[in-house]
């Protein structure tokens, strides 16, 4: 399935990111793709959409790893701490 111009707009600037800034940089990028995947899934508004991806830092691993797995088109895995 092709992602709309926005969210692929938002996917290449993850990808260019995760190449060369800063980590906040990578995290305000990752936390816009999320929202943006999850806003075109689901009619919610932005203040639910930032409730729902709040994370533990404990679980920001995951979190990552799955919506970059989603995001790039990678399969998901069902393995608990399986890596990109």
């Amino acid at each position: 399935m092709a992602y709309p111009l926005e969210i692929r707009y938002l996917v290449e600037g993850l990808r260019s990111k995760l190449a060369a800034e800063s980590e906040i940089d990578q995290y305000e990028s990752l936390f816009n793709l999320a929202a943006a995947l999850l806003r075109r899934g689901h009619d919610i508004d932005l203040d639910s959409t930032a409730s729902l991806l709040a994370v533990d830092v404990e679980d920001f691993a995951r979190f990552a790893r799955d919506v970059i797995k989603v995001a790039f088109g990678a399969p998901r895995m069902t393995t608990p701490g399986a890596l990109l």
